[in-house]
Protein backbone atom coordinates (compact mmCIF):
# COMPACT_ATOMS: atom_id res chain seq x y z
CA UNK A 1 0.00 0.00 0.00
CA UNK A 2 1.10 3.35 -0.59
CA UNK A 3 1.96 5.56 2.00
CA UNK A 4 3.77 9.28 2.61
CA UNK A 5 4.05 11.83 4.82
CA UNK A 6 3.04 14.94 5.17
CA UNK A 7 4.93 17.65 5.63
CA UNK A 8 4.56 20.27 8.49
CA UNK A 9 6.13 23.65 5.96
CA UNK A 10 3.69 25.96 4.92
CA UNK A 11 4.96 26.66 1.53
CA UNK A 12 4.74 30.25 -0.09
CA UNK A 13 1.83 29.52 -2.21
CA UNK A 14 3.27 32.08 -4.75
CA UNK A 15 6.29 30.03 -5.05
CA UNK A 16 4.68 26.97 -5.57
CA UNK A 17 2.27 28.08 -7.99
CA UNK A 18 5.42 29.39 -9.97
CA UNK A 19 7.02 25.69 -9.39
CA UNK A 20 4.39 23.92 -9.80
CA UNK A 21 1.24 25.23 -11.87
CA UNK A 22 2.38 23.10 -14.48
CA UNK A 23 4.52 21.01 -12.55
CA UNK A 24 6.97 19.02 -12.73
CA UNK A 25 10.30 21.35 -12.85
CA UNK A 26 8.77 22.41 -16.27
CA UNK A 27 9.59 26.12 -15.70
CA UNK A 28 13.28 27.80 -17.59
CA UNK A 29 16.04 27.73 -14.82
CA UNK A 30 17.49 31.13 -13.78
CA UNK A 31 19.88 33.11 -15.65
CA UNK A 32 23.42 31.89 -14.38
CA UNK A 33 25.50 34.55 -13.10
CA UNK A 34 28.75 32.28 -13.60
CA UNK A 35 30.42 32.32 -16.59
CA UNK A 36 30.82 28.35 -18.18
CA UNK A 37 34.51 28.26 -17.47
CA UNK A 38 34.26 28.95 -13.78
CA UNK A 39 30.97 26.68 -13.60
CA UNK A 40 33.04 23.74 -13.74
CA UNK A 41 36.86 24.47 -12.14
CA UNK A 42 35.96 20.96 -10.51
CA UNK A 43 33.74 18.23 -9.06
CA UNK A 44 32.74 20.20 -5.77
CA UNK A 45 32.00 23.33 -7.67
CA UNK A 46 30.52 22.22 -10.45
CA UNK A 47 26.78 23.67 -10.05
CA UNK A 48 24.02 23.27 -12.52
CA UNK A 49 21.24 26.19 -13.66
CA UNK A 50 18.69 25.89 -10.29
CA UNK A 51 21.99 26.44 -8.15
CA UNK A 52 23.67 28.95 -9.61
CA UNK A 53 22.07 31.96 -7.98
CA UNK A 54 20.71 32.56 -4.50
CA UNK A 55 16.95 32.86 -4.26
CA UNK A 56 14.02 33.32 -1.46
CA UNK A 57 12.22 30.38 -0.79
CA UNK A 58 8.62 31.46 -2.55
CA UNK A 59 9.41 31.54 -5.94
CA UNK A 60 11.41 28.62 -8.24
CA UNK A 61 14.05 30.32 -10.33
CA UNK A 62 13.33 32.12 -13.45
CA UNK A 63 15.44 34.04 -15.58
CA UNK A 64 15.87 37.77 -15.25
CA UNK A 65 14.38 39.80 -17.83
CA UNK A 66 16.48 42.41 -19.27
CA UNK A 67 20.24 43.70 -18.32
CA UNK A 68 23.36 43.11 -20.20
CA UNK A 69 23.28 39.47 -20.21
CA UNK A 70 19.57 39.10 -22.22
CA UNK A 71 21.35 39.98 -25.26
CA UNK A 72 24.49 38.20 -24.45
CA UNK A 73 25.32 34.59 -24.61
CA UNK A 74 27.02 34.72 -21.59
CA UNK A 75 25.06 33.48 -18.44
CA UNK A 76 23.39 31.02 -20.96
CA UNK A 77 25.77 29.59 -23.10
CA UNK A 78 25.29 26.08 -20.93
CA UNK A 79 23.78 22.86 -22.21
CA UNK A 80 22.25 23.06 -18.87
CA UNK A 81 19.91 25.32 -19.59
CA UNK A 82 18.57 24.18 -23.16
CA UNK A 83 18.15 20.72 -21.46
CA UNK A 84 16.00 21.92 -18.36
CA UNK A 85 13.99 23.35 -21.06
CA UNK A 86 13.56 20.60 -23.23
CA UNK A 87 13.59 17.41 -20.99
CA UNK A 88 10.37 16.72 -20.59
CA UNK A 89 10.10 16.24 -24.20
CA UNK A 90 13.13 14.75 -24.40
CA UNK A 91 12.47 12.31 -21.53
CA UNK A 92 8.86 11.18 -23.03
CA UNK A 93 10.24 10.68 -26.25
CA UNK A 94 12.88 8.15 -25.34
CA UNK A 95 10.72 6.13 -23.45
CA UNK A 96 8.40 5.97 -26.33
CA UNK A 97 10.55 5.69 -28.79
CA UNK A 98 14.04 4.72 -27.52
CA UNK A 99 17.25 5.13 -29.64
CA UNK A 100 18.86 1.51 -30.52
CA UNK A 101 16.44 -0.53 -29.62
CA UNK A 102 16.52 -0.64 -26.04
CA UNK A 103 13.31 -0.88 -24.21
CA UNK A 104 12.77 1.06 -21.21
CA UNK A 105 9.68 2.44 -19.71
CA UNK A 106 6.22 1.83 -18.72
CA UNK A 107 4.95 1.80 -21.94
CA UNK A 108 7.96 -1.47 -23.03
CA UNK A 109 7.04 -4.22 -21.71
CA UNK A 110 9.84 -6.17 -22.61
CA UNK A 111 12.24 -3.53 -20.07
CA UNK A 112 11.74 -5.87 -17.38
CA UNK A 113 9.68 -3.56 -15.04
CA UNK A 114 8.31 -4.80 -12.02
CA UNK A 115 5.54 -3.59 -9.68
CA UNK A 116 4.28 -0.82 -11.78
CA UNK A 117 0.72 -0.43 -12.07
CA UNK A 118 -0.27 1.93 -15.10
CA UNK A 119 -2.95 3.92 -14.32
CA UNK A 120 -5.99 2.45 -16.43
CA UNK A 121 -9.37 4.36 -17.50
CA UNK A 122 -11.67 3.38 -14.71
CA UNK A 123 -8.85 5.23 -12.23
CA UNK A 124 -9.19 8.42 -14.65
CA UNK A 125 -12.99 8.21 -14.21
CA UNK A 126 -13.33 6.88 -10.41
CA UNK A 127 -10.93 9.08 -8.66
CA UNK A 128 -8.57 11.75 -10.80
CA UNK A 129 -10.90 13.76 -12.68
CA UNK A 130 -13.79 13.71 -9.65
CA UNK A 131 -10.88 15.08 -7.48
CA UNK A 132 -9.63 17.78 -10.44
CA UNK A 133 -13.74 18.70 -10.76
CA UNK A 134 -13.48 19.19 -7.16
CA UNK A 135 -10.18 21.45 -6.70
CA UNK A 136 -11.90 23.54 -9.21
CA UNK A 137 -14.18 24.87 -6.80
CA UNK A 138 -11.36 24.80 -3.63
CA UNK A 139 -11.25 28.01 -1.26
CA UNK A 140 -7.89 29.34 -2.52
CA UNK A 141 -7.51 30.88 -5.91
CA UNK A 142 -4.14 29.08 -6.48
CA UNK A 143 -5.63 25.60 -6.33
CA UNK A 144 -8.36 26.59 -8.37
CA UNK A 145 -5.79 27.91 -11.14
CA UNK A 146 -3.88 24.75 -10.62
CA UNK A 147 -7.08 22.61 -11.04
CA UNK A 148 -8.20 24.29 -14.18
CA UNK A 149 -4.45 23.58 -16.02
CA UNK A 150 -4.92 19.90 -14.60
CA UNK A 151 -8.70 19.65 -16.20
CA UNK A 152 -6.84 20.74 -19.08
CA UNK A 153 -3.80 18.00 -18.74
CA UNK A 154 -6.36 15.50 -18.51
CA UNK A 155 -8.79 17.10 -21.25
CA UNK A 156 -11.82 16.88 -19.06
CA UNK A 157 -14.77 18.37 -20.95
CA UNK A 158 -16.62 18.37 -17.83
CA UNK A 159 -14.99 20.89 -16.61
CA UNK A 160 -15.12 23.13 -19.56
CA UNK A 161 -17.60 25.32 -17.70
CA UNK A 162 -15.79 25.70 -14.49
CA UNK A 163 -13.23 26.87 -16.46
CA UNK A 164 -15.24 29.58 -18.84
CA UNK A 165 -16.61 30.62 -15.90
CA UNK A 166 -13.12 31.30 -13.82
CA UNK A 167 -12.23 33.05 -17.49
CA UNK A 168 -15.08 35.47 -17.38
CA UNK A 169 -15.08 36.39 -13.59
CA UNK A 170 -11.55 35.40 -11.89
CA UNK A 171 -8.95 37.39 -11.00
CA UNK A 172 -6.27 38.47 -13.74
CA UNK A 173 -3.84 35.93 -13.10
CA UNK A 174 -7.08 32.98 -13.00
CA UNK A 175 -8.17 34.34 -15.99
CA UNK A 176 -4.65 34.30 -17.91
CA UNK A 177 -5.01 30.72 -16.23
CA UNK A 178 -8.10 29.75 -17.80
CA UNK A 179 -7.22 30.68 -20.82
CA UNK A 180 -4.33 28.65 -21.24
CA UNK A 181 -6.17 25.80 -19.42
CA UNK A 182 -8.77 25.59 -22.36
CA UNK A 183 -5.98 25.45 -24.78
CA UNK A 184 -4.68 22.30 -23.01
CA UNK A 185 -8.12 21.57 -23.10
CA UNK A 186 -7.98 20.79 -26.63
CA UNK A 187 -12.10 21.37 -27.12
CA UNK A 188 -13.17 23.51 -30.06
CA UNK A 189 -15.93 24.19 -28.29
CA UNK A 190 -13.74 26.50 -26.29
CA UNK A 191 -12.86 28.59 -29.34
CA UNK A 192 -15.61 31.40 -28.39
CA UNK A 193 -14.57 31.81 -25.25
CA UNK A 194 -10.94 32.17 -26.46
CA UNK A 195 -11.24 34.75 -29.31
CA UNK A 196 -13.39 36.58 -26.57
CA UNK A 197 -10.47 36.19 -24.17
CA UNK A 198 -8.37 37.93 -26.92
CA UNK A 199 -9.98 41.40 -26.25
CA UNK A 200 -9.49 40.96 -22.59
CA UNK A 201 -8.82 44.48 -21.04
CA UNK A 202 -5.77 43.09 -19.58
CA UNK A 203 -2.69 42.08 -22.00
CA UNK A 204 -1.53 38.69 -19.91
CA UNK A 205 -4.90 37.68 -20.36
CA UNK A 206 -4.76 38.37 -24.15
CA UNK A 207 -1.55 36.99 -24.32
CA UNK A 208 -2.54 33.47 -22.79
CA UNK A 209 -5.59 33.27 -24.85
CA UNK A 210 -3.30 33.67 -27.86
CA UNK A 211 -1.28 31.29 -26.88
CA UNK A 212 -4.37 28.48 -26.54
CA UNK A 213 -5.35 29.46 -29.61
CA UNK A 214 -2.79 27.73 -30.98
CA UNK A 215 -2.07 25.21 -28.71
CA UNK A 216 -6.18 24.29 -29.40
CA UNK A 217 -4.78 23.01 -33.23
CA UNK A 218 -7.55 24.68 -34.42
CA UNK A 219 -7.35 25.26 -38.22
CA UNK A 220 -9.79 27.93 -38.82
CA UNK A 221 -8.35 30.25 -36.04
CA UNK A 222 -4.95 30.83 -37.79
CA UNK A 223 -7.02 33.56 -40.81
CA UNK A 224 -7.81 35.56 -37.51
CA UNK A 225 -4.28 35.34 -35.71
CA UNK A 226 -2.89 35.78 -39.04
CA UNK A 227 -5.10 39.34 -39.53
CA UNK A 228 -4.71 40.52 -35.95
CA UNK A 229 -0.86 40.15 -36.51
CA UNK A 230 -0.51 42.13 -39.36
CA UNK A 231 -2.65 45.11 -37.56
CA UNK A 232 -0.57 44.94 -34.34
CA UNK A 233 2.92 45.21 -35.93
CA UNK A 234 1.22 48.85 -37.06
CA UNK A 235 2.03 52.24 -35.26
CA UNK A 236 -0.80 52.59 -33.75
CA UNK A 237 -1.91 49.12 -32.29
CA UNK A 238 -3.15 48.74 -28.88
CA UNK A 239 -0.83 45.41 -28.09
CA UNK A 240 2.62 45.32 -27.05
CA UNK A 241 5.23 43.09 -27.96
CA UNK A 242 4.13 40.13 -25.89
CA UNK A 243 0.78 39.73 -27.78
CA UNK A 244 2.62 39.96 -30.83
CA UNK A 245 4.71 37.54 -29.66
CA UNK A 246 2.08 34.98 -29.12
CA UNK A 247 0.10 35.72 -31.83
CA UNK A 248 3.45 34.31 -33.62
CA UNK A 249 3.70 31.29 -31.67
CA UNK A 250 0.15 30.59 -31.82
CA UNK A 251 0.62 30.23 -35.68
CA UNK A 252 3.87 27.84 -34.95
CA UNK A 253 1.64 25.65 -32.63
CA UNK A 254 -1.04 25.33 -35.25
CA UNK A 255 1.35 24.69 -37.78
CA UNK A 256 -0.21 27.18 -40.61
CA UNK A 257 1.75 26.74 -43.84
CA UNK A 258 -0.44 29.99 -45.01
CA UNK A 259 1.56 31.62 -42.05
CA UNK A 260 4.95 31.04 -43.96
CA UNK A 261 5.10 34.42 -45.46
CA UNK A 262 4.24 36.38 -43.30
CA UNK A 263 6.32 34.51 -40.41
CA UNK A 264 9.21 35.03 -43.24
CA UNK A 265 8.90 38.59 -44.01
CA UNK A 266 9.20 38.99 -39.81
CA UNK A 267 12.15 36.79 -39.16
CA UNK A 268 14.17 38.87 -42.24
CA UNK A 269 13.29 42.24 -41.50
CA UNK A 270 15.96 44.76 -40.33
CA UNK A 271 13.84 47.03 -40.52
CA UNK A 272 11.33 45.93 -37.63
CA UNK A 273 12.71 47.07 -34.35
CA UNK A 274 12.19 43.85 -32.52
CA UNK A 275 14.28 41.47 -32.06
CA UNK A 276 12.13 39.04 -29.82
CA UNK A 277 9.26 39.12 -32.12
CA UNK A 278 12.04 38.17 -34.80
CA UNK A 279 13.39 35.27 -33.10
CA UNK A 280 9.87 33.73 -32.30
CA UNK A 281 8.95 34.09 -35.75
CA UNK A 282 12.51 31.54 -36.56
CA UNK A 283 10.61 29.08 -34.29
CA UNK A 284 7.52 29.16 -35.58
CA UNK A 285 8.35 28.99 -38.74
CA UNK A 286 10.81 25.68 -37.69
CA UNK A 287 7.97 24.39 -36.01
CA UNK A 288 5.77 24.97 -39.05
CA UNK A 289 8.11 22.64 -40.95
CA UNK A 290 7.53 24.53 -44.55
CA UNK A 291 10.35 23.84 -47.04
CA UNK A 292 9.90 27.29 -48.30
CA UNK A 293 10.84 28.75 -45.02
CA UNK A 294 14.65 27.28 -45.18
CA UNK A 295 16.03 30.17 -47.34
CA UNK A 296 15.09 32.73 -44.95
CA UNK A 297 16.36 30.51 -42.23
CA UNK A 298 19.46 30.05 -44.06
CA UNK A 299 19.97 34.13 -45.04
CA UNK A 300 19.12 34.78 -41.11
CA UNK A 301 21.95 32.15 -39.74
CA UNK A 302 24.31 33.57 -42.06
CA UNK A 303 23.69 37.38 -42.87
CA UNK A 304 22.52 38.29 -39.51
CA UNK A 305 24.31 40.96 -37.55
CA UNK A 306 22.41 40.24 -34.17
CA UNK A 307 23.85 37.28 -32.54
CA UNK A 308 20.16 36.75 -30.40
CA UNK A 309 18.59 36.39 -33.93
CA UNK A 310 20.60 33.67 -35.03
CA UNK A 311 20.54 31.67 -32.45
CA UNK A 312 16.89 31.08 -32.85
CA UNK A 313 17.44 30.78 -36.72
CA UNK A 314 20.13 27.83 -35.33
CA UNK A 315 17.53 26.01 -33.57
CA UNK A 316 15.07 26.32 -36.50
CA UNK A 317 17.41 24.97 -38.80
CA UNK A 318 16.88 21.51 -36.48
CA UNK A 319 13.52 20.68 -37.93
CA UNK A 320 14.82 20.33 -41.51
CA UNK A 321 16.94 17.99 -43.22
CA UNK A 322 19.12 18.57 -46.46
CA UNK A 323 23.03 18.52 -47.57
CA UNK A 324 22.35 22.59 -47.72
CA UNK A 325 20.93 23.11 -44.19
CA UNK A 326 23.92 20.62 -42.50
CA UNK A 327 26.06 22.82 -44.61
CA UNK A 328 25.26 25.92 -42.77
CA UNK A 329 24.98 24.59 -39.47
CA UNK A 330 27.88 22.99 -40.19
CA UNK A 331 29.70 26.45 -40.62
CA UNK A 332 27.97 27.92 -37.36
CA UNK A 333 29.14 25.17 -35.81
CA UNK A 334 33.01 25.79 -36.73
CA UNK A 335 33.25 29.67 -37.34
CA UNK A 336 30.07 31.55 -35.30
CA UNK A 337 31.66 34.09 -32.77
CA UNK A 338 28.66 33.80 -30.65
CA UNK A 339 28.84 31.07 -28.23
CA UNK A 340 25.08 29.92 -28.70
CA UNK A 341 24.34 30.55 -31.86
CA UNK A 342 27.59 27.50 -32.33
CA UNK A 343 25.59 25.45 -29.62
CA UNK A 344 22.43 25.74 -30.88
CA UNK A 345 24.46 24.78 -34.41
CA UNK A 346 25.41 21.74 -32.90
CA UNK A 347 21.97 20.74 -31.16
CA UNK A 348 20.76 21.08 -34.99
CA UNK A 349 22.96 18.79 -36.36
CA UNK A 350 22.78 16.40 -33.73
CA UNK A 351 18.67 16.49 -34.32
CA UNK A 352 18.77 16.64 -38.11
CA UNK A 353 22.32 16.05 -39.43
CA UNK A 354 23.98 12.63 -40.93
CA UNK A 355 27.16 10.86 -40.79
CA UNK A 356 29.38 14.29 -41.46
CA UNK A 357 27.42 15.71 -38.29
CA UNK A 358 28.24 12.83 -35.82
CA UNK A 359 31.87 13.11 -37.05
CA UNK A 360 31.77 16.81 -36.81
CA UNK A 361 30.31 16.82 -33.39
CA UNK A 362 32.69 14.36 -31.88
CA UNK A 363 35.08 16.57 -32.88
CA UNK A 364 33.76 19.15 -30.95
CA UNK A 365 33.75 17.25 -27.96
CA UNK A 366 37.68 17.43 -27.91
CA UNK A 367 39.95 19.48 -25.59
CA UNK A 368 40.81 22.39 -28.29
CA UNK A 369 37.35 23.83 -27.93
CA UNK A 370 35.44 26.05 -25.55
CA UNK A 371 33.67 24.23 -22.66
CA UNK A 372 29.90 25.69 -23.77
CA UNK A 373 30.72 24.20 -27.29
CA UNK A 374 31.83 20.82 -25.65
CA UNK A 375 28.65 20.32 -23.96
CA UNK A 376 26.60 21.43 -26.28
CA UNK A 377 28.39 19.11 -28.87
CA UNK A 378 28.06 16.37 -26.20
CA UNK A 379 24.78 16.67 -25.40
CA UNK A 380 23.63 16.79 -29.03
CA UNK A 381 25.10 13.22 -29.92
CA UNK A 382 22.31 11.94 -27.78
CA UNK A 383 20.09 13.20 -29.98
CA UNK A 384 21.48 11.50 -33.30
CA UNK A 385 19.57 8.58 -34.75
CA UNK A 386 23.41 6.73 -35.12
CA UNK A 387 24.21 5.43 -31.57
CA UNK A 388 26.85 3.13 -32.85
CA UNK A 389 28.92 5.64 -33.68
CA UNK A 390 28.06 8.28 -31.20
CA UNK A 391 28.45 6.37 -28.37
CA UNK A 392 32.17 5.59 -28.18
CA UNK A 393 33.20 9.10 -27.34
CA UNK A 394 30.61 9.56 -25.25
CA UNK A 395 32.11 6.94 -22.84
CA UNK A 396 35.27 8.31 -23.13
CA UNK A 397 34.06 11.67 -21.33
CA UNK A 398 32.63 10.27 -18.42
CA UNK A 399 36.60 9.30 -17.63
CA UNK A 400 36.93 13.44 -17.47
CA UNK A 401 37.17 13.41 -13.61
CA UNK A 402 37.95 17.05 -13.99
CA UNK A 403 34.89 18.10 -16.36
CA UNK A 404 31.97 17.34 -14.46
CA UNK A 405 29.73 19.55 -16.98
CA UNK A 406 30.92 18.04 -19.65
CA UNK A 407 30.49 14.69 -17.96
CA UNK A 408 27.25 15.31 -16.94
CA UNK A 409 26.46 16.29 -20.59
CA UNK A 410 27.51 13.03 -21.79
CA UNK A 411 25.49 10.91 -19.10
CA UNK A 412 22.09 12.33 -20.25
CA UNK A 413 22.97 11.60 -24.26
CA UNK A 414 24.23 8.25 -23.46
CA UNK A 415 21.10 7.81 -21.71
CA UNK A 416 19.23 9.23 -25.26
CA UNK A 417 20.98 6.84 -27.07
CA UNK A 418 19.71 4.06 -24.82
CA UNK A 419 23.49 2.59 -24.46
CA UNK A 420 23.72 -0.27 -22.50
CA UNK A 421 27.23 -0.35 -22.53
CA UNK A 422 27.63 2.85 -20.61
CA UNK A 423 25.26 1.60 -17.45
CA UNK A 424 27.60 0.27 -15.13
CA UNK A 425 29.72 3.83 -15.41
CA UNK A 426 26.64 5.13 -15.30
CA UNK A 427 25.49 3.15 -11.84
CA UNK A 428 28.46 3.92 -10.69
CA UNK A 429 28.88 7.78 -11.13
CA UNK A 430 25.51 8.02 -9.53
CA UNK A 431 26.62 6.16 -6.72
CA UNK A 432 29.87 7.85 -5.37
CA UNK A 433 29.29 10.50 -3.37
CA UNK A 434 32.36 12.07 -3.55
CA UNK A 435 31.15 13.29 -7.24
CA UNK A 436 29.15 16.58 -7.22
CA UNK A 437 25.39 16.11 -6.76
CA UNK A 438 24.57 17.70 -9.95
CA UNK A 439 26.68 15.07 -11.79
CA UNK A 440 25.32 12.51 -9.56
CA UNK A 441 21.86 13.53 -11.05
CA UNK A 442 22.44 13.30 -14.87
CA UNK A 443 24.03 10.25 -14.47
CA UNK A 444 21.16 8.30 -12.09
CA UNK A 445 18.75 9.59 -15.04
CA UNK A 446 21.10 8.78 -17.65
CA UNK A 447 21.78 5.28 -16.44
CA UNK A 448 17.88 4.50 -16.21
CA UNK A 449 17.31 5.92 -19.91
CA UNK A 450 19.56 2.77 -20.83
CA UNK A 451 17.51 0.30 -19.14
CA UNK A 452 19.87 -0.67 -16.70
CA UNK A 453 17.91 -3.51 -14.45
CA UNK A 454 20.26 -2.14 -11.56
CA UNK A 455 19.63 1.27 -11.27
CA UNK A 456 16.09 1.44 -8.87
CA UNK A 457 18.41 0.20 -6.25
CA UNK A 458 20.83 3.41 -6.84
CA UNK A 459 17.39 5.13 -7.31
CA UNK A 460 16.05 4.06 -3.97
CA UNK A 461 18.94 5.13 -2.18
CA UNK A 462 19.20 8.25 -3.19
CA UNK A 463 15.36 9.27 -2.76
CA UNK A 464 15.62 8.02 0.77
CA UNK A 465 18.80 10.12 1.90
CA UNK A 466 19.96 12.18 -0.30
CA UNK A 467 20.32 15.93 0.86
CA UNK A 468 21.32 17.05 -2.29
CA UNK A 469 18.65 19.24 -4.37
CA UNK A 470 20.37 18.34 -7.32
CA UNK A 471 20.86 14.48 -6.85
CA UNK A 472 17.40 14.27 -5.78
CA UNK A 473 16.21 16.37 -8.86
CA UNK A 474 17.73 13.60 -11.17
CA UNK A 475 16.99 10.77 -8.81
CA UNK A 476 13.26 11.86 -8.83
CA UNK A 477 13.07 11.84 -12.86
CA UNK A 478 15.05 8.49 -12.83
CA UNK A 479 12.08 7.16 -10.99
CA UNK A 480 9.94 8.03 -13.57
CA UNK A 481 12.26 6.64 -16.32
CA UNK A 482 12.30 3.28 -14.84
CA UNK A 483 9.74 2.72 -11.87
CA UNK A 484 9.64 -0.57 -9.83
CA UNK A 485 7.92 -1.00 -6.84
CA UNK A 486 7.19 1.65 -4.18
CA UNK A 487 9.03 4.04 -6.63
CA UNK A 488 5.23 6.07 -6.87
CA UNK A 489 5.10 6.64 -2.96
CA UNK A 490 8.91 7.45 -2.54
CA UNK A 491 8.07 10.14 -5.03
CA UNK A 492 4.90 11.54 -3.10
CA UNK A 493 7.05 11.62 -0.25
CA UNK A 494 9.47 14.00 -1.57
CA UNK A 495 6.72 16.19 -3.07
CA UNK A 496 5.54 16.31 0.33
CA UNK A 497 8.68 16.41 2.25
CA UNK A 498 11.13 19.07 0.07
CA UNK A 499 11.30 22.25 0.75
CA UNK A 500 13.16 22.79 -2.14
CA UNK A 501 10.39 23.70 -5.34
CA UNK A 502 12.52 22.28 -8.09
CA UNK A 503 12.79 18.73 -6.52
CA UNK A 504 9.26 19.46 -5.72
CA UNK A 505 8.57 19.77 -9.50
CA UNK A 506 10.87 17.30 -9.96
CA UNK A 507 8.58 14.65 -8.68
CA UNK A 508 5.96 15.67 -9.89
CA UNK A 509 7.53 15.43 -13.40
CA UNK A 510 8.76 11.58 -12.26
CA UNK A 511 4.99 10.70 -11.22
CA UNK A 512 3.86 12.02 -14.35
CA UNK A 513 6.30 9.98 -16.63
CA UNK A 514 5.05 6.76 -14.85
CA UNK A 515 1.29 6.97 -14.17
CA UNK A 516 1.12 4.41 -11.35
CA UNK A 517 -2.50 4.26 -10.52
CA UNK A 518 -1.68 3.51 -6.42
CA UNK A 519 -0.85 7.08 -6.57
CA UNK A 520 -3.90 8.42 -7.15
CA UNK A 521 -5.87 7.66 -4.24
CA UNK A 522 -3.78 9.97 -1.94
CA UNK A 523 -3.07 12.43 -4.39
CA UNK A 524 -6.98 12.94 -4.23
CA UNK A 525 -7.51 13.12 -0.60
CA UNK A 526 -4.70 15.66 -0.73
CA UNK A 527 -6.32 17.77 -2.97
CA UNK A 528 -9.82 17.61 -1.48
CA UNK A 529 -8.88 18.18 1.74
CA UNK A 530 -9.66 21.81 2.24
CA UNK A 531 -10.09 21.65 6.13
CA UNK A 532 -7.65 20.11 7.53
CA UNK A 533 -4.93 20.15 4.18
CA UNK A 534 -2.33 23.29 3.54
CA UNK A 535 -3.29 24.87 0.68
CA UNK A 536 0.05 24.42 -0.79
CA UNK A 537 -0.23 20.88 -0.59
CA UNK A 538 -3.60 20.62 -2.14
CA UNK A 539 -1.94 22.56 -5.14
CA UNK A 540 0.75 20.33 -5.48
CA UNK A 541 -2.12 17.05 -5.45
CA UNK A 542 -4.44 19.19 -8.27
CA UNK A 543 -0.91 19.78 -10.24
CA UNK A 544 0.23 15.67 -9.70
CA UNK A 545 -2.89 14.65 -10.72
CA UNK A 546 -2.97 16.57 -13.91
CA UNK A 547 0.34 14.97 -14.99
CA UNK A 548 -0.92 11.91 -13.88
CA UNK A 549 -3.64 12.03 -16.24
CA UNK A 550 -1.99 12.56 -19.21
CA UNK A 551 -0.83 9.02 -19.46
CA UNK A 552 2.86 9.31 -20.32
CA UNK A 553 1.72 11.82 -22.73
CA UNK A 554 3.62 14.96 -23.53
CA UNK A 555 2.17 17.75 -21.75
CA UNK A 556 0.81 21.29 -23.46
CA UNK A 557 3.00 23.38 -21.62
CA UNK A 558 5.79 21.61 -23.02
CA UNK A 559 4.86 21.89 -26.45
CA UNK A 560 4.66 25.62 -25.38
CA UNK A 561 8.44 25.57 -25.06
CA UNK A 562 9.79 23.39 -27.27
CA UNK A 563 12.11 24.31 -29.90
CA UNK A 564 12.23 28.20 -28.14
CA UNK A 565 15.80 29.56 -27.44
CA UNK A 566 15.48 29.99 -23.64
CA UNK A 567 16.10 33.33 -23.35
CA UNK A 568 13.90 34.74 -26.11
CA UNK A 569 11.45 32.52 -24.13
CA UNK A 570 11.81 34.23 -20.85
CA UNK A 571 11.83 37.91 -22.14
CA UNK A 572 9.29 37.24 -24.99
CA UNK A 573 6.67 35.64 -23.24
CA UNK A 574 7.51 36.69 -19.31
CA UNK A 575 4.37 36.79 -17.79
CA UNK A 576 2.83 33.67 -19.35
CA UNK A 577 5.99 32.16 -19.23
CA UNK A 578 5.43 32.20 -15.71
CA UNK A 579 2.64 29.73 -16.10
CA UNK A 580 4.43 27.39 -18.08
Amino acid sequence: MLTATRSDARFPLTGILMALLLGALLLLPTLARADSASADSGPRQYRGPAEEVGRGDSALPFPVVGGENGRSAEGWARWEFWFEQEKDALLRRALSAPRGGTPVGPGMPSGGLGGFDPLRPTDLADRTLPAIRAALADPSPEVRMAAALAAGNARDAASLPAIEEMLRRGSRAERRAAALALGFLGDAASLPALERAGSDADPAVRTAALLASGLLGEPSAAAGLRADLERSLGAAARDGRETRVAAVSALGLLRDRASTPLLGRIASSRTLRDDLLRAHALTALGRIGDPAAIPVLLGVLREEPDASIRRSAALALGCFRGPEVEADLLLALEGDSDALVAGYAALSLGRAGGAGAVKALSERTGLRHSRSLRGFAALALGLTDSPATAAPPLRTLLQLRSEDSLRGAASVALGLLGDRDSAGTLRGIASDPSNSPELRGYAVLGASLTGDAAVPLVVKEMLREEGDAAALRGAALAAGVRPFPGSAALLLRVLLEARDPSVRGAAILGLGLAPDRGAVPLLADLSGDAANGLPGERLQAATALGQVALGGALPPAARLREGVDPRALSEGLAEAGRLF
